[in-house]
């Protein structure tokens, strides 16, 4: 009991919510993937942190997601297979050498509506949790500009979101208002994209057809098994998290029936958000 216990405390796994909810699904048929560049750090600007990055889009609904982490939950999941199998051949977890994923997820709730744009955001803090986001429209201006990106003719837009300017190229050659993460609401879908500074960029990767996949994906919203919280309290959780990070786990994981302790590192400093990718909530 306790290996399972201490188990899923290292995936990351919510407990269940109290709260009932109505769930929608909905089942993807394009899959796009991006390769996400971003500075976090604006005093180390030679500093670049990559990732793979997915857009699941449905009927209804699109998910935005990292595939760097769904390949690593998946690793994980058939490690604990194993170890329940055989409980007494031990788990070794190697950690050397692994790049940080994104753990947020982004959830749009109609991708057949340009001007709806609330958000489902899913967020991991040992717990998951999920919020509602409802953020400004984007005001597109269409530029004079086009370009071949892959096989798909795009067209050049620029649009201020959260404190940045973004240069985005979309292509009414598939004609949904979508694109990586909260970028949205122009007639075609979003290839690429990236704010002014070159901060956060995402590059088109590449489109699958998810209908010719074996493999459906499905997407939930609210995602399954998280905790509904606001975007103020989740953000005073993060504040907690950095602030006194050994005493958030060792409460969150008492909160969770995890026995396990973390020990304090006395040259801990805090960390602080120094490029966040939204600079307001306007």
């Amino acid at each position: 009991m306790k290996i399972k216990l201490f188990l899923a405390f290292l995936s990351a796994v919510a407990v269940n919510s109290s709260t009932a909810w109505a769930q929608n699904a909905d089942t993807a048929y394009i899959k796009v993937y991006y390769t996400f560049i971003q500075t976090p750090d604006t005093t180390r600007k030679s500093y670049q942190r990559e990732e793979n990055m997915g857009l699941y889009i449905g009927k209804n609904m699109s998910e935005y997601l990292s595939l760097d982490k769904l390949k690593l939950d998946s690793v994980k999941k058939q490690q604990i297979a194993q170890l329940e199998a055989n409980p007494t051949g031990g788990l070794v977890i190697d950690a050397r050498g692994r790049k940080p994923t994104t753990s947020t997820i982004i959830i749009n709730n109609d991708v057949n509506n340009s001007k709806n744009d609330t958000y489902t955001v899913g967020e991991n803090l040992l717990k998951n949790y999920y919020y509602s986001d409802e953020c400004p429209s984007i005001n597109w201006e269409l530029q004079n500009e086009i370009k071949k990106i892959g096989s798909y003719t795009c067209t050049k837009a620029m649009g201020k979101f959260r404190g940045r300017t973004y240069e985005v190229w979309f292509t009414a050659d598939i004609p949904i208002s979508a694109g990586p993460w909260k970028l949205k609401g122009l007639p075609g879908l979003i290839l690429e994209a990236a704010d002014s500074q070159n901060y956060y960029i995402f590059k088109f990767a590449g489109i699958e057809n998810m209908d010719k996949s074996a493999n459906n994906f499905i997407i939930n919203n609210p995602p399954e098994k998280y905790i509904k919280t606001t975007k103020k309290d989740f953000t005073k959780l993060q504040d907690a998290a950095r602030a006194d990070p050994v005493g958030f786990v060792n409460a969150t994981s008492a909160s969770m029936g995890v026995k396990m302790k973390m020990l304090p590192n006395n040259n801990y400093v805090t960390k602080k958000l120094n490029n966040p990718i939204e600079l307001t909530d306007e």
